[in-house]
């Protein structure tokens, strides 16, 4: 079953969580083209998220994460809108999609299906 992580659940995660989720997507979906034979790609996506610049994969991530807030924001706020939240996985699907690398966003959704973060939510305390 899919299970699609929505950016306010993900918004709430530890750091370190962010960081583990995103590495787990990442390998995942590098894992899932390297299944499919694509290698070129997945080794294309690996130097993309080994880049720590500007122009490195999680910055873009980031970057699209916030355009995808604000989205979501407008979207909520609009009484026609039938466009269901766009989530964490389209960030990175996106964030592929505009560096050449092809990965369905059902591939994406299917890699987190046994994530649990390990630290209660940020601004929680215990």
């Amino acid at each position: 079953a899919a299970n699609a992580m929505q950016i306010p659940q993900y918004d709430k995660m530890a750091q370190s969580d962010k960081t583990d989720y995103r590495v787990l997507l990442v390998d995942g979906a590098a894992d899932a083209l390297d299944g499919h034979g694509k290698h070129e790609q997945s080794q294309k996506l690996i130097a993309l998220f080994s880049d720590k610049g500007d122009n490195g994969g999680f910055t873009q991530l980031e970057k699209n994460l916030q355009a995808m807030r604000i989205i979501n924001a407008r979207n909520a706020k609009d009484p026609n809108n039938k466009q269901p939240p766009y989530e964490v996985e389209h960030a990175l699907a996106l964030t592929l999609k505009d560096n050449g690398i092809n990965v369905p966003v059902s591939v994406l959704l299917a890699i987190n299906k046994d994530f649990k973060p390990k630290s209660p939510p940020a601004g929680t305390t215990k």
